[in-house]
């Protein structure tokens, strides 16, 4: 399975505790494959 499309599962279930813990959510900017790097942003939130 691609990384990108990994990543997104894993953000989908983390998705409802994120929105309780910093009041937004969370958006997948880039995947780097080959660094095995991925970028995300949150948005509307805020982390403590």
């Amino acid at each position: 399975m691609k990384l990108e499309k990994r990543v997104e599962e894993v953000l989908e279930r983390l998705k409802p505790r994120l929105e309780e813990l910093a009041e937004g959510h969370v958006k997948m900017i880039e995947v780097d494959e080959g660094r095995g790097t991925v970028r995300v942003k949150l948005i509307g939130g805020r982390l403590c």
